[in-house]
């Protein structure tokens, strides 16, 4: 079946958007159980098994508000959404967020490297940030 592209960030196709849930509904699942590999999320009497990776454990643990210097976008929402990129397909929980003077959907948040990749960062929760969209964008992987 071919699904029409909502959007895209980076390597991120978002396909099909079925719901949205309150930022502190997801938290709470997520910290439920902080060592779980998924979690259970339902919707119109169907059940997703959302993979929990690092990118919603540092929303869980390190906030839902960006990072970005001035930036002043927190997370308002995660919607639940069917999306394509180098892991494959699959159902996941996206946060978005704005500034008060921002209109909805907002920006796509993600997961920020403190120190880049590109200088050695490691893949731990202990060097990740949230950032949204357009920060993490600008500031690219330039030395930390």
């Amino acid at each position: 079946m071919t699904i029409d592209t909502i959007t895209r960030y980076g390597n991120v196709r978002v396909l099909e958007r079925v719901a949205t849930f309150e930022v502190d509904d997801v938290i709470r699942l997520l910290l439920d159980d902080v060592k779980a590999a998924t979690v259970r999320v339902e919707h119109a009497g169907a059940a997703y098994a959302i993979d929990v990776v690092d990118r919603l454990r540092c929303f869980a643990q390190k906030g839902s508000s960006c990072a970005g210097a001035g930036c002043g976008r927190a997370g308002r929402y995660f919607a639940l959404e069917f999306v394509s990129d180098r892991q494959g397909e699959r159902w996941t929980l996206n946060l978005y967020g704005r500034r008060d003077d921002e209109d909805e959907p907002g920006a796509y948040f993600t997961k920020d490297h403190v120190v880049p990749r590109a200088y050695s960062g490691p893949d731990e929760l202990s060097n990740y940030r949230t950032m949204c969209w357009p920060c993490n964008s600008r500031r690219g992987s330039g030395p930390p």
